[in-house]
């Protein structure tokens, strides 16, 4: 990844030495609920005489990754049990390879119990090239793809949150994620060989004219919480106003027309993608299933901001906190008030900012069509 792009990438991915790997339940949840999907296109592939590469963009550090790439290499392995495979695990130089590392040389690991299967690692983005071309038998990402590939700063004083926006602000940021996901496509269609599959979800948005917004997003109680923190923070004087009023945080979930949009009849796409499903569920939520089954509100606050500051204490530390400061001591207590306050907030709205796991699941295959 060229300098350039590391100065302004929305994240460097997620790191903290096992922290994200213990407050990610929710994604694991998540994946699990592709189960259907991944063994649909298990079912689809077809070995070449080279054997099988299956991919994983934006792993993370493997917790989640590790686990279901061990379910594709099984059944693979029962279909194919002669067929080598390669696993490759994908994402940023940032990410928390060690912890993944560790994953894989567990005993219990499927590196432990099959045999003829390697590991490659590609690190960068998937927004760019990973793969050789026509390499790639069965692509998987979850979680991962509704991150924007740079931060983008605009005018939104207020919000932080993609779909509560001025409309003008709205405009570059949705231009950015409809760039972003038809470059993931492309660069997926050029890695993958004919017939190739490609099995992702991404946190969603679905119509909602009870919403000022007009969707329904993915956590968007936890989003405008999190809003909420921000604006303490500046009536506190804890944090630049004129940068919080242009921070925006770099994600959107997008909608299944806004996801079409490229494959549809008569886009870019059309003819390279089959489209085979899309399809948008509420998923469970077990954080919030569990304090609906405990009482706990206080264990569950502390847990829901634990799982927020998993996924997003990087970017904030990065585009809000750090020119916020003068130091990193400056940068660490600003993100310990931030958090702090999350805590207090998620116990205090507890069902109002529980978190709504929109999830958006698909497969596609690659068709003979050139790119």
């Amino acid at each position: 990844m060229s300098s350039e792009r590391q100065d302004d990438q929305a994240t460097s991915g997620m790191g903290g030495q096992g922290y994200y790997n213990r407050h990610s339940g929710l994604q694991n949840a998540g994946i699990h609920g592709q189960d259907a999907r991944i063994r649909h296109a298990v079912e689809l592939v077809r070995p070449r005489a080279e054997g099988l590469r299956i991919a994983d963009f934006g792993c993370g550090p493997g917790r989640n990754s590790v686990g279901a790439m061990g379910n594709v290499v099984a059944a693979l392995k029962e279909r194919w049990p002669e067929s080598d495979i390669v696993t490759c695990f994908n994402d940023q130089i940032g990410n928390d390879w060690a912890d993944l590392f560790a994953r894989l040389q567990d005993t219990e690991s499927y590196l432990a119990q099959n045999a003829r299967v390697r590991v490659e690692i590609a690190v960068g983005s998937f927004f760019e090239k990973v793969l050789s071309k026509r390499s790639l038998d069965l692509g998987l990402c979850f979680g991962s793809v509704h991150w924007l590939s740079r931060h983008v700063s605009v005018e939104a004083p207020g919000s932080l949150f993609f779909c509560d926006i001025p409309a003008s602000a709205w405009k570059e940021i949705e231009s950015q994620a409809a760039q972003d996901w038809q470059a993931f496509l492309v660069q997926r269609a050029r890695e993958l060989v004919p017939g190739g599959l490609l099995v992702l979800d991404m946190l969603a948005s679905v119509p909602d004219p009870h919403d000022p917004s007009g969707v329904r997003a993915a956590g968007r109680g936890l989003y405008r919480a999190m809003g909420r923190c921000v604006e303490e923070m500046l009536e506190a004087g804890e944090l630049d106003r004129e940068l919080a009023n242009r921070f925006v945080f770099p994600v959107v979930f997008p909608t299944e027309e806004q996801v079409r949009a490229p494959l549809d009849d008569g886009a870019p796409l059309h003819a390279v993608f089959e489209v085979l499903e899309i399809e948008t569920d509420l998923l469970p939520n077990p954080l919030f299933e569990s304090f609906q089954a405990d009482g706990d509100r206080e264990g569950y606050a502390k847990a829901y901001a634990n799982f927020a500051r998993a996924f997003s204490e990087a970017t904030l530390r990065r585009y809000l906190f750090e020119p916020s400061s003068h130091t990193k001591e400056d940068t660490d207590r600003l993100a310990e008030s931030f958090f702090e306050r999350l805590t207090t907030r998620l116990a205090q709205d507890s069902e109002a900012s529980a978190f709504e796991h929109l999830v958006m699941g698909m497969v596609l295959r690659r068709t003979e069509r050139s790119v």
